[in-house]
């Protein structure tokens, strides 16, 4: 009879380790190759996806080239597609990096977590992106930029600017005088430069500055986590000279014939424009259906309330040496209507927003007296000149515009083109 062997105990142990030790090994070797697979893509998309950012800040930032604000335009694009500041390696402006014309460089890094490569002590992918453009003669994509007598600013205070809240958005450069302060808020943004003349206090967290910081004065940062992309830039400022208007000239000029009117306390020189009506010595404007008005408006002697003026189109300069208030929410002006308002007053609030959700466009004079705001999630595709502002509120963005309609200034355009080339 045939008896089979029975192997010893001893080498069945050793076979079954041998089987653990197979099993360990073809797992991690599946563990990875998925985790290849897995985290491998999330980070190739993530690659792709900063690396659209990055082409896309820099051809913004091209586009600016010639106006002096190439590094920040670029930035603010970077930003707002997600961008954290620290993911910002370089962005730069130097003729060293283009061959034909002068250059704009943008590179970015970002950490990508990892999932399944996790399990075998790999936490993350680090990916970048990088991207030039520069602007020549010769390219086929043209560009044409508004240039010569006027200067682009979101907010200009001549004595003191407060500002308390959250999350705003100034796209353009902010001059002060005299002093700023920011207080009792968090997550606000400057995009370009800020100037301070007197001192700078930022009491409240999370805002960034990404253009130049000039400050002439005492600078008190003492909030959290505040980020200013270059730091301060020098202690003695040259500061941008005060906007004028020239409020005599429209005055005149609401004394012609065509689209322009005077009221006199009491009554207009012609028939009123559209759409105006009376409450005391007060113009009001309030239309649920929009209207258009074009030409020069002159209240002597009177307030001028905006109330409802959603849709309104046309272009206006209104002038007034009393109070401008606007006191409805959700009322958005036509996006090709120009509203300049200009006060004379010399009180401390002389232009007032007090609602919410509103568009406005134009620019907002009070260069004798102080804006007073209360307001959230408001627009101002404009900018605000005063001697004092005090501006409270959440989520507003101020836009900034080339001062030139209300001024009578005189503007040339500039043609070139931009090409993305790495």
């Amino acid at each position: 009879m045939k008896h089979e062997e029975i192997p010893h105990p001893r080498y069945r142990q050793n076979r079954l380790g041998v089987a653990i030790y197979v099993y360990v090994i073809s797992a991690t070797a599946l563990f990875a190759c998925v985790g290849l697979a897995v985290d491998g893509s999330l980070a190739y998309l993530e690659a792709s996806k900063i690396q659209s950012v990055c082409d896309a800040a820099c051809m913004a930032g091209s586009l600016n080239l010639t106006t002096g604000n190439s590094t920040t335009e670029a930035i603010r694009i970077l930003v707002r597609n997600g961008v954290d500041p620290s993911e910002i390696v370089t962005v730069s402006f130097s003729p060293a990096v283009a061959d034909d014309g002068e250059g704009i460089e943008v590179i970015l890094t970002r950490e990508v977590d990892t999932s399944f490569l996790r399990i075998i002590g790999f936490n993350k992918f680090t990916v970048g992106a990088r991207a030039v453009a520069r602007n020549s003669s010769t390219d086929d994509i043209g560009v044409c930029q508004t240039s010569g007598g006027c200067s682009t600013y979101s907010v200009f205070v001549t004595e003191q600017l407060d500002y308390s809240g959250n999350n705003a958005v100034i796209t353009h450069d902010v001059v002060v005088h005299g002093s700023f302060s920011m207080e009792d808020g968090l997550n606000n943004e400057f995009f370009e430069d800020v100037h301070v003349g007197v001192n700078f206090l930022v009491t409240d967290n999370n805002d960034h500055v990404y253009g130049d910081l000039h400050v002439a004065g005492t600078v008190d940062t003492s909030g959290a986590q505040n980020w200013f992309l270059d730091g301060i830039q020098d202690s003695s400022p040259t500061l941008p000279a005060v906007p004028t208007v020239d409020d005599a000239q429209i005055a005149a000029d609401a004394a012609s014939e065509g689209q322009n009117y005077i009221y006199n306390g009491s009554s207009w020189n012609r028939p009123a424009p559209p759409d105006a009506s009376y409450d005391g010595a007060t113009i009001v404007w309030d239309n649920k259906d929009g209207f258009a008005m074009n030409g020069n408006v002159y209240v002597q002697g009177g307030n001028v309330t905006f109330a409802r003026f959603d849709g309104c189109t046309g272009t206006v300069n209104i002038l007034t040496d009393g109070v401008i208030s606007f006191t409805k929410s959700n009322q958005h002006m036509h996006p090709d209507a120009v509203y300049n308002f200009i006060t004379t007053n010399t009180g401390n609030d002389v232009i007032h927003w007090v609602k919410n959700q509103n568009t406005y466009n134009g620019v907002f004079f009070a260069t004798e007296g102080g804006i007073l705001s209360d307001f959230n999630s408001d627009i101002i595709n404009g900018t605000i000149v005063a001697k004092r502002a005090i501006l409270s509120g959440n989520n507003i963005n101020i836009g900034g515009t080339c001062i030139q309609t209300a001024l009578l200034t005189t503007e040339t355009e500039t043609c070139y083109h931009v090409h993305l080339y790495e």
